[in-house]
């Protein structure tokens, strides 16, 4: 019962955490710094991350790979635009770091819901077979 609570409260934070990086990066497009919606990205993203360590794994997996690989991506644009706000080569730092957090949050989802939702399961378990002419 508290493990399907977490997972339901791990699974919304990074829907939003998608949903705010698709806000923000559009935002990089249009030349706009969306001060609020990076904050909710950016922490939102932090969340997901370390929240799925604590999902009980038994030995390593590839979404603990995936999250380890995330983390420094996710400190570099912290400090890209924070603390370096975004100045001089921290700018494009900053750009492409987010890009690539939200990447692996929406990689992450796919594969979840390919793994988690019976349809899709069905979907990615379906081979075309081979014809010989």
């Amino acid at each position: 019962m508290i493990l399907q609570i977490y997972t339901i409260i791990h699974t919304l934070i990074s829907l939003v955490a998608i949903f705010a990086g698709f806000v923000v990066v559009f935002g990089m497009l249009a030349d706009k710094r969306l001060d609020g919606w990076t904050k909710w990205f950016l922490v939102t993203a932090v969340a997901t991350t370390i929240t799925g360590f604590f999902f009980p794994f038994h030995g390593f997996t590839p979404a603990i790979g995936l999250g380890i690989i995330s983390l420094p991506f996710l400190a570099l644009t912290i400090l890209a635009r924070y603390p370096k706000h975004l100045a001089g080569p921290w700018r494009w730092i900053y750009v492409i770091g987010g890009v690539i957090c939200l990447y692996f949050n929406l990689f992450v989802a796919v594969v979840q819901a390919f793994e988690k939702i019976p349809v899709l399961h069905a979907m990615a378990q379906c081979r075309p077979s081979r014809h010989s002419n």
